[in-house]
């Protein structure tokens, strides 16, 4: 890929990406689960493919449930590590979302290497994560401010 491939992807997920993260209940063994992603959605689903076939991750149709006449819509995601080749390479070139993609890197470094035992989260690493993904979540509200 070279510069302009990258500046181009850029643009997409500025404008039609999501980077953002969750924390969801407890596991069957008490640990709080959280996940970063990052999406780009399109009525194209050939941009889906693409970046499919350069970064791996998944494609889905995503508005199965729209009226009839809506278009269909394609999303490429990729989640946690999966991300981090591509963030890394699109971090100079993203405009509107260059804070959320720094904090999903910060958080990707939080996540246990697969040859690690597996342990619960500290303390300092659950409070680390949450913050991250309060901070996503706050760059991403879409709503009205109060």
């Amino acid at each position: 890929m070279n510069s302009e491939d990258w500046a181009y992807i850029a643009g997409f997920v500025d404008a039609d990406g999501h980077i953002g993260g969750t924390r969801s209940g407890y596991r069957s063994n008490g640990a709080i689960r959280y996940a970063v992603r990052m999406t780009v959605t399109n009525a194209n689903p050939e941009i889906a493919n693409w970046l499919k076939k350069e970064f791996g991750g998944s494609v889905h149709l995503s508005n199965t449930s729209a009226p009839t006449h809506h278009r269909p819509v394609w999303r490429w995601s990729a989640m946690g590590r999966d991300a981090k080749p591509v963030l890394l390479n699109l971090l100079p070139y993203l405009r509107v979302k260059k804070k959320q993609a720094e904090l999903v890197l910060q958080f990707i470094e939080t996540l246990r290497q697969p040859s690690d035992s597996p342990r619960r989260l500290t303390n300092e690493q659950d409070a680390q994560r949450n913050y991250i993904v309060q901070q996503l979540r706050r760059l991403n509200y879409r709503g009205r401010l109060l």
